[in-house]
């Protein structure tokens, strides 16, 4: 643009990459902007977020004032009242950003990081609401992402490929990591915005160009130490996931479950999967369309459940698959035929998901069917989700900013009226519908996706009247819910009843199992039995729990602060649980303060007498038998038997063995379970034949011939 003053015509102001003015008609002209610094226009962009930006659009003054102007750039609106000298910005409540990525922190959801048009990698702290530019990666930002292992460390990217690390929450530079020579050539086969990924449970990075590139040590403090450079591999050689020449990879996805399972996606549309870590690959691409893949998401919890999007229009924008892309299913429906570019998977509701359009949200239910989800969002194009476990997901469209839908919970379970008292602190019924017949009784009844098993645990707590009329026992349990089924009734003893107290209080405490058991120990010490065998989304509510000594109830937005010791047990290799995905590396690492391995039971064999003689009389004095011993056989025979299950199959021996003997005094070789008295006359063959060998052979002959006849007879 070109603009005169209105009050001075030697005054003009001309806007490129920055702000010119000239005071003298256009003989001379000073940058009022320096967006780009000096020398111009070499590539040296210094943005001063706080003072104006670069990219000029648009230049007004106000009616009647020479000294007032407003700028439009690619950082928005601002304004200045003494002639450019000083601007301002006006975008505190001016949602203009163009978004092209958006990633939170897994630890602090209020920590958000996204790459933007022109406005470089942004970054929204906790305390905070505003938006931050940060200038070591400013100009067109592109994909970013957190370090799981260290979240105050965060991968930003330029375009076609060029990654900096930043650290102290995308504060600090670190230094650059990948660049176009790095990912296979200046210019590579490579997108603007390549699609960098995490796999959300280890430190490597991800990036496509026509193939796949890993990187294994981003998150190394001393890789920018002489001989300690990025160590970038292509696990895959030279092999083209795409359709050739003239396409590049739009989309890369990796399970959390299995991070062996790797996606890939084309701009022409040439789908792939990898199950070994990105070494060999099987194209996918049938039953879907010929149009550019836009996104790839994975559930958490199975790394077979994929969907994808597809940009463009025509038939099909959303696609499932439930056996790794194998058999596709198009999941559009009623969705409008508009681009779609981005897809979440709801962290609380099975069955609902969301996509992001060109015309703003979508809303999947669980009935297969779509419904604008554009309440506080103005339909424009969408181009990426976040999410966290419990419910928080972001949104970054491009033009209007970054929105959150904050969780609204209760997830599957509320609390209904029966004929008792319901819900936190409702009043005891009076008058018709009081209890009666010495108990009264509620509902635990579950809204929303009923399809699956679900499971809450229940507490109750009299009221705090100052005359108490109604003396509720207090009750606790744990009700599981069938699929297809919505209610549970639940019956609440009264121990006395003089008659009806209308303010009376009753309350009743929904919680998962877990926060029940955290509630339980509050004080003391909780035991975690088989750690290794909890599923992802229990891993991320542990954590927050050993993080952050809090949780909610079920149903409730108030915050339950706990006091607890965990001692966590597992009988599976966590290093290698953490290594294929279905393990949190950062769930191990603050469960594992002081580590205690108790060797398997065949290590220690002189353990196996008084365990298995006090197991033994631990199962005779409860089913009313009398004390038994150990025959020497039997004895001999538990300790040469492995026992691969350890003490729990050593304890289900020997309660056989109490039951097998009846009213013996001894338990023999014949009361012990098949597996220990065959691995025992194996030994023993084996050794009458060794100790045979000291005769003649036909000593030796004889000696077999025995032994064998005593086994086989």
């Amino acid at each position: 643009y070109m603009e005169a003053s209105p009050t001075e015509p030697n005054t003009v102001f001309v806007g490129s990459r920055d702000t010119f003015r000239s005071t003298d008609g256009g003989v001379t002209f000073t940058n009022i902007a320096n967006a780009w610094a000096p020398p111009y226009p070499a590539d040296n962009y210094q943005p001063r977020s706080q003072a104006f930006h670069s990219d000029q659009q648009s230049f007004a003054f106000q009616p009647g004032s020479g000294s007032i102007i407003y700028c439009g750039n690619d950082g928005g609106l601002w304004k200045s009242t003494d002639s450019g000298n000083n601007f301002t910005s006006l975008n505190a409540t001016l949602s203009l950003t163009q978004f092209t990525s958006l990633a939170t922190d897994p630890t602090d959801a209020a920590r958000t990081y996204g790459g933007t048009q022109d406005n470089g990698t942004q970054r929204r702290l906790t305390g905070t609401t505003g938006w931050k530019e940060e200038v070591p990666i400013s100009g067109d930002g592109g994909r970013v992402v957190v370090n799981p292992l260290n979240p105050a460390m965060i991968y930003a990217s330029y375009i076609n490929g060029s990654i900096t690390r930043m650290v102290g929450n995308g504060a600090t530079f670190s230094g650059a990591i990948a660049n176009a020579a790095v990912l296979g050539g200046d210019p590579p086969r490579i997108a603007f915005y390549p699609p960098i990924v995490g796999n959300g449970v280890d430190a490597r990075l991800y990036v496509g160009t026509f193939r796949l590139f890993i990187c294994d040590n981003c998150n190394d403090e001393n890789m920018f130490l002489p001989g300690s450079p990025p160590n970038w591999t292509a696990p895959g050689g030279t092999f083209d996931q795409t359709t050739g020449v003239g396409d590049v990879l739009s989309a890369l996805a990796v399970a959390r479950s299995n991070v062996q399972v790797i996606y890939s996606g084309s701009r022409n549309g040439r789908a792939m999967v990898s199950t070994n870590g990105g070494v060999n690959w099987t194209d996918i691409t049938a039953g879907l369309p010929t149009r550019s893949i836009s996104s790839i998401t994975v559930d958490p919890a199975n790394p077979n459940r994929v969907f994808l999007t597809v940009s463009g229009y025509g038939t099909g924008h959303v696609f499932g698959s439930t056996d790794g892309g194998t058999a596709w299913t198009d999941l559009s429906a009623n969705l409008p035929n508009i681009p779609t570019s981005a897809f979440v998977i709801d962290p609380m509701t099975a069955g609902v998901a969301y996509a992001g359009t060109d015309i703003g949200v979508f809303r999947l239910g669980v009935d297969g069917q779509w419904t604008a989800f554009n309440n506080g969002i103005p339909p424009v194009p969408v181009m990426a989700f976040t999410s966290q476990a419990n419910g928080l997901i972001q949104v970054a469209t491009y033009g209007r900013g970054a929105y959150e839908l904050t969780p609204t919970g209760p997830p599957p379970v509320t609390i209904a009226d029966t004929s008792g008292p319901s819900g936190p602190g409702a009043s005891a019924p009076s008058g018709a519908n009081a209890p009666t017949n010495n108990s009264f009784d509620f509902a635990v009844t579950r809204t929303g996706d009923v399809s699956g098993v679900s499971t809450v645990h229940y507490t109750t707590v009299d009221g705090t009247a100052t005359v108490a009329h109604h003396n509720y026992e207090p009750a606790s349990g744990t009700l599981t819910f069938a699929a297809g089924e919505t209610r549970k009734d639940v019956f609440v003893l009264i121990d006395s009843d003089d008659g009806v107290e209308p303010d009376e209080t009753f309350t009743v405490h929904l919680d998962t199992p877990t926060n029940a058991s955290v509630t339980h120990a509050d004080g003391g010490t909780l035991f975690m039995d088989e750690v290794g065998d909890m599923n992802l989304a229990l891993q991320a509510k542990l954590l927050r729990i050993l993080q952050e000594s809090e949780f909610e109830r079920l149903g409730s937005s108030k915050t339950v602060k706990v006091d607890v010791r965990v001692v966590a047990a597992t009988s599976a290799d966590l290093q290698s649980k953490i290594t294929d995905g279905s393990f949190r590396p950062d769930l191990y690492h603050r469960l594992n303060v002081v580590h205690l391995s108790v060797p398997a039971l065949r290590e220690r064999p002189d353990d196996i007498l008084p365990l298995s003689q006090g197991l033994l009389d631990r199962f005779c004095a409860t089913a009313g038998l009398p004390p038994k011993k150990l025959a020497d056989e039997a004895y001999h025979s538990l300790i040469s038997y492995s026992f691969p299950g350890n003490v729990r199959q050593l304890q289900n021996s020997m309660e056989r063995a109490a039951v097998f003997s009846g009213l013996s005094p001894d338990v023999k070789l014949e009361h012990l379970p098949e597996e220990i008295r065959n691995q025992s006359s194996l030994f023993q063959i084996g050794t009458f034949e060794a100790m045979a060998c000291a005769g003649n052979d036909d000593d030796l002959d004889i000696s077999i011939q025995n032994i064998k006849s005593s086994y086989t007879s």
